[in-house]
């Protein structure tokens, strides 16, 4: 019996791949008929409409020659895009698993451990005398350089170290002969840039109204611990503040919070001044 509906499953997908072929083939003749290659970007996106059913579709290209810079398809691309494009070795077509793995893991870091976005993008598989920051996996603890040059060890949590394990395994296929942790689909470090592109697009698919960047991050991370513990000094620690009045934005913000609870639920704060008049 199950024999019998694995070759049902064979042929059922043999008849949707040979559907799907069928498809390509026209698409192909058509786009080899077009003649004048201002057409060529319309005539792809129609196809992928009518051949394939995507309800919309949009193609921006830049860098193009002088002859076609006026072109709606020339027009558009924003920086964010195109950092994005230019991190990927092959094309992005919906969900891709080691993206997803590696995007988490980042997230889980910035949050759960504080980092700075120069010491994410700083941090190496492994320890070595050359390396800027390493994940000690045992030990629970990231390693790494922040301002000043200056070294410090903090907690990696277990959603965290989650993340990191299904990222490294994720990151075998990529990976070439760089010895930072987070690469892109080349094999190259990550810059700030496509960090902050990246989770852009996260929080965008959340369905998040505000756009969620790295230093938003350690900010939550920050007010997070200092909410729960109140120990300031652990928390100057852990951001690798060298000036403790740099961490006491945080006891403001605190309290601005501890505020508005108490504008919003207690009976006598109707009686009270507005606040910031």
């Amino acid at each position: 019996k199950g024999l019998e509906l694995k070759a049902a499953e064979m042929v059922r997908h043999g008849r949707e791949n040979t559907a799907i072929a069928d498809k390509l083939q026209r698409w192909t003749r058509d786009l080899l008929m077009v003649r004048d290659a201002v057409e060529l970007p319309g005539a792809i996106t129609e196809a992928l409409v009518t051949q394939f059913q995507v309800p919309q579709v949009a193609i921006k290209v830049w860098g193009v020659a002088p002859g076609f810079a006026d072109e709606t398809f020339a027009q558009g691309a924003s920086e964010d895009a195109q950092a994005f494009a230019s991190s990927l070795n092959t094309p992005y077509c919906g969900n891709n698993p080691g993206l997803e793995a590696r995007d988490a893991c980042i997230t889980e870091l910035l949050y759960g451990s504080g980092l700075r976005i120069g010491e994410l993008v700083g941090l190496d598989v492994a320890a070595s005398a050359t390396a800027r920051g390493w994940i000690d996996h045992d030990a629970g603890e990231a390693h790494v350089l922040g301002k000043g040059s200056k070294r410090r060890s903090v907690p990696v949590g277990r959603a965290a170290l989650a993340a990191l394990k299904r990222w490294l395994e994720a990151r075998n296929a990529w990976a070439r002969d760089d010895a930072a942790l987070f690469i892109g689909q080349r094999g190259q470090r990550l810059t700030p840039q496509h960090i902050r592109v990246r989770l852009k697009r996260r929080a965008l698919q959340a369905g998040l109204a505000t756009p969620v960047h790295p230093h938003m991050l350690r900010h939550s991370f920050a007010s997070h611990v200092l909410q729960s513990s109140g120990d300031l000094r652990a928390v100057q620690e852990l951001l690798g503040h060298a000036n403790i009045g740099t961490t006491q934005v945080y006891t403001r913000l605190d309290f601005q919070h501890l505020a508005q609870v108490y504008d919003a639920a207690h009976p006598r704060a109707q009686s009270r001044k507005p606040r910031g008049k």
